[in-house]
């Protein structure tokens, strides 16, 4: 049996690897196109005045980072969702959207409004992590600007 740091592996936690594993390429590669955006004359600039990498990472980097990184957060969330629902279906866990999904498609003959609920609650669940990428955005909105507009530090 598999069993991590003493821990056994339960079943939720293949669940949360395949949604993780869905969710993390969007963010990365839209973290690293983001972390690239800075033109060199940028990045030269900041080097002319003694700036270290973290410095550059945290004034010029991560700032011109966000704009790519928002579209990308919300990618991430809606593969997370479509992934924990199939991966429910598929590892057969008792008790998730995606189980319920397949139970009540099959007595859908019978009462199609528990079918129609667990669809409604897996997207009511999209609705809510697109929510919370919209507060993520508003929290970092001082960092997006359009291209070509400047930096986002002008004016103060």
């Amino acid at each position: 049996r598999l069993s991590i740091g003493g821990e056994p592996w339960r079943p939720w936690m293949s669940i949360v690897v395949i949604a993780a594993y869905l969710a993390f390429f969007p963010i990365a590669i839209g973290m690293l196109r983001g972390l690239q955006a800075p033109s060199a004359a940028s990045v030269e600039l900041l080097r002319s005045c003694s700036a270290g990498w973290w410095a550059t990472l945290t004034r010029l980097r991560f700032p011109a980072a966000v704009p790519s990184l928002i579209p990308a957060l919300r990618l991430a969330a809606a593969a997370a969702v479509i992934g924990a629902i199939v991966a429910e279906i598929s590892t057969g866990t008792a008790g998730g959207i995606g189980r319920q999904i397949i139970v009540f498609s099959q007595q859908a003959t019978g009462d199609s409004a528990r079918l129609y609920a667990a669809v409604l609650a897996a997207a009511l669940l999209g609705v809510v992590l697109t929510a919370l990428v919209g507060l993520v955005e508003l929290a970092l909105r001082r960092y997006s600007h359009p291209p070509g507009t400047g930096t986002a530090s002008e004016g103060r």
